[in-house]
């Protein structure tokens, strides 16, 4: 069965608000903001998860709010497989929207959801536990696969 990708890129940034306003010149969502590099974290997600899962099984979590810093985002691509939610409810409500669209879209299989506000150090291997986690879901249907990494410190909010 096939893995269908949601990327969840509809949140606020508000944490990191003063950093993105120093890189940017504005108050950008960390996510359409080019924090490590040149490219925003989005693109370096859609680009990581492309590696293993087609962008046609991608859908795309945007909210209404940030459509200035999506439009063009939107207009170029050739797969227009985007939910834009008319506010941002939080993560849970997110992706229960992505997953309806895929519903809607009559797509089905294991899904995977990516948040594109994440710094991965090595795409490929992570994307090589992507794989496993997606085949060990397969063969267990009723099962959801977590992947995550230990702390090394604590990180204050």
């Amino acid at each position: 069965m096939a893995v269908e990708r949601v990327i969840l890129a509809g949140g606020d940034g508000s944490r990191l608000r003063s950093l993105t306003w120093r890189i940017a010149g504005q108050g950008v969502p960390k996510q359409f903001c080019p924090v490590l590099g040149d490219e925003t974290l989005l693109d370096q997600t859609r680009k990581r998860v492309s590696l293993v899962i087609p962008p046609r099984r991608t859908v795309t979590v945007l909210t209404r709010r940030h459509k200035r810093f999506y439009i063009q985002f939107v207009s170029d691509s050739s797969h227009p497989n985007f939910a834009v939610q008319p506010d941002n409810r939080g993560t849970a409500p997110a992706i229960l929207f992505a997953l309806f669209r895929l519903i809607k879209l009559g797509q089905q299989g294991t899904v995977a959801i990516f948040p594109s506000d994440h710094y991965v150090s090595d795409d490929h291997k992570f994307m090589s536990h992507v794989e496993a986690a997606s085949a060990a879901a397969s063969h267990q249907r009723s099962s959801i696969v977590l992947l995550g990494i230990p702390a090394e410190r604590p990180e204050a909010q």
